[in-house]
């Protein structure tokens, strides 16, 4: 698990660059919320309309759910802060999809980016999840360096955090 942060003066342009450009669009959406004049939660799943059973009855996804991309979402996440303003504080919960998780590494289940924008600050942490249980620390190395040059390349200035 990696740590990251925005630098203050750079927390509007990347707001800005989330909301209007595709820079996120190929991660999968797990989960949003927000809370502006009331919190809003958006789960990322897929609404296959009951054919597939993709959610038990406790309304928690099955392992095969399906999920929106950023892409698919952003809109609507725009559309709620235009009617809202700003939130005072949002998390997104970003994943890679299923095929390419398994393509990263193939004892790996889910490859998180957590996004939380609060007191004018946002913050990123990565974490893995594991097929079968290991104490080897390579899958959050490589997901970790991945993450960092993914903002690299998007010229996202982040500090790792202490």
């Amino acid at each position: 698990m990696i740590a990251l942060t925005l630098d203050e003066s750079d927390v509007r342009g990347f707001m800005n660059s989330l909301l209007k450009e595709g820079l996120f669009d190929f991660f999968d959406v797990r989960m949003v919320e927000m809370t502006s004049l009331t919190r809003v939660e958006i789960s990322g799943v897929l609404d296959d309309g009951g054919k597939n059973g993709q959610e038990v009855e406790s309304g928690k996804p099955s392992p095969k759910a399906s999920y929106a991309n950023w892409g698919q979402l952003r809109p609507l996440v725009v559309e709620i802060i235009k009617n809202h303003g700003m939130p005072r504080h949002m998390k997104i919960v970003f994943s890679l999809d299923t095929v390419s998780t398994v393509d990263f590494y193939p004892n790996a289940s889910a490859l998180f980016l957590n996004l939380l924008y609060e007191n004018s600050m946002v913050n990123f942490t990565s974490a893995t999840a594991e097929k079968q249980f290991s104490l080897d620390k390579t899958l959050d190395e490589m997901w970790g360096n991945y993450i960092k040059s993914f903002f690299g390349k998007c010229n996202i200035p982040v500090k790792e955090k202490a």
